[in-house]
């Protein structure tokens, strides 16, 4: 049996830990970044010792506008039931939802859901999480695809990163890379406008920026409690944005020069979020002020969260019950009992 109050200590101690390490880096890091913000130099530096990409000078902050014009949107979100070998079923599921929004004197709104099934034996593969989470986002990009399609001038937001981190293997790569930069450069040919939206995100690019600097300078700093936002409270305020970053990670020389995801930090209010852009839309600043007024607007109508996403997220949701009405309809199709197994049978039991 756990000993709840010997618990409670524990983490009560670790959480103080954490706490004052947390504002010890913080402090340190606020004092070097206005170190750096005054010395061109500095900032010089850094952008010939590094691959880290941004205008001079660092820091430069734009004003947001709420978009108020006419605009079409829309949010693409996708949800999954893995494989469960408990449940005695290698089947599983991706569900993908969309949530078109069009802003006009005619103004209307399509939800949607479609749902995919697989055996769970397609090409002889292992079928694993992993797995399953890159077939989803596949999906999702021929989603975006469509819609482009299907509308004239739409905004297609992705709910996370244009950065596929979860292709870090070489066989997730070769399996699924090509397939993404293909629906991508399909986008680009057709001058589509599209981006990710990344809420509370972990990113350390700054952070690391901030190390760099640190080492030029000859001081000993750590900031491994500390992610990008930490840094961007020092100088962003509500319906503010940063300039544009690019990333210096190996993933992205994968990409072709004009589909690498570039990044900005808004401040939306109830939070500092990322938005992900490709390159070919970052050239031009009225492009990108018109695509901050957009997510502006949307996060406005979603009362801190773009409602385009809010929706496509609630269209793309497997709850409890959908999970069981799947496992029962497959118990109808392959007529036969669901064999469980007594690990789960023991967990769905109450203890007496």
């Amino acid at each position: 049996m756990l000993d709840t109050l010997r618990l409670v200590k524990l983490i009560q101690q670790q959480s103080r830990i954490q706490k004052t390490r947390y504002q010890e880096q913080k402090d340190t890091a606020r004092l070097l970044w206005e170190k750096i913000i005054k010395n061109t130099d500095l900032q010089q530096q850094l952008l010939q010792k590094n691959n880290f990409t941004f205008n001079l000078p660092l820091g430069t902050i734009y004003n947001a506008n709420m978009f108020v014009n006419e605009y079409t949107v829309c949010g693409i979100d996708g949800s999954q039931i893995y494989p469960d070998r408990h449940e005695g079923f290698s089947e599983y599921l991706i569900n993908i939802g969309t949530a078109h929004f069009i802003y006009s004197s005619l103004s209307r709104a399509e939800l949607d859901t479609t749902p995919y099934v697989f055996s769970g034996f397609e090409d002889g593969a292992v079928v694993t999480a992993e797995l399953v989470n890159a077939q989803r986002t596949n999906y999702e990009l021929a989603h975006a695809v469509a819609v482009a399609r299907h509308e004239s001038n739409p905004i297609i937001m992705f709910d996370g990163a244009l950065m596929f981190w979860h292709l870090q293997t070489p066989i997730m790569q070769e399996l699924f890379l090509q397939n993404y930069l293909e629906y991508l450069r399909t986008l680009h040919k057709e001058n589509k406008k599209y981006l990710g939206y990344i809420s509370a995100s972990h990113s350390c690019e700054l952070v690391t920026l901030l190390e760099k600097a640190a080492q030029l300078m000859g001081i000993s700093a750590t900031f491994d409690h500390l992610v990008d936002t930490d840094i961007i409270e020092f100088f962003l305020k509500k319906n503010q944005y940063t300039q544009v970053f690019k990333p210096t990670s190996d993933l992205s020389i994968m990409y072709p020069a004009q589909l690498r995801p570039c990044f900005i930090y808004l401040h939306v209010g109830s939070e500092i979020a990322r938005i992900e852009l490709p390159e070919y839309l970052t050239g031009d600043q009225d492009t990108i002020a018109h695509l901050v007024g957009l997510i502006s607007d949307q996060v406005e109508k979603g009362n801190g969260y773009p409602v385009a996403l809010s929706e496509a997220h609630e269209q793309a949701v497997v709850k409890a019950k959908d999970r069981d009405f799947f496992y029962a309809m497959l118990q109808m199709h392959h007529q036969k009992k669901i064999t469980t197994s007594l690990k789960l049978s023991k967990k769905r039991s109450a203890a007496l």
